[in-house]
């Protein structure tokens, strides 16, 4: 997070600060999942990326995990069975 010489956080880094928050984000190995999740780690999130294939999967949380905690799920939520079980993986994740 950026600092303002006054020591002031910028007030957009304040509007999207997600420190302690948990975010999912399926497709999350490339492309515009990867950066999407990229940005919210950066931010301060805990984030679970879900992806079908575990080798990309793999490479992008080890890539994530520089900039925080990344937990991953291998589905394919174009499936109803597939979306059942990202669910039951967000839930061990974080269960509330």
């Amino acid at each position: 997070m950026a600092i303002e010489p006054s020591g002031e956080s910028t007030s957009a880094q304040l509007l999207f600060d997600v420190s302690g928050k948990k975010v999912v984000v399926t497709g999350g190995s490339r492309g515009i999942g990867l950066m999407i999740a990229r940005g919210f780690a950066k931010a301060g999130a805990d984030v679970l990326i879900s992806a079908r294939k575990i080798d990309q999967l793999t490479a992008a949380a080890e890539e994530l995990r520089e900039y925080g905690n990344v937990e991953t799920a291998v589905a394919d939520v174009s499936s109803e069975a597939g979306a059942a079980a990202l669910a039951e993986a967000v839930v061990a994740w974080s269960p509330r």
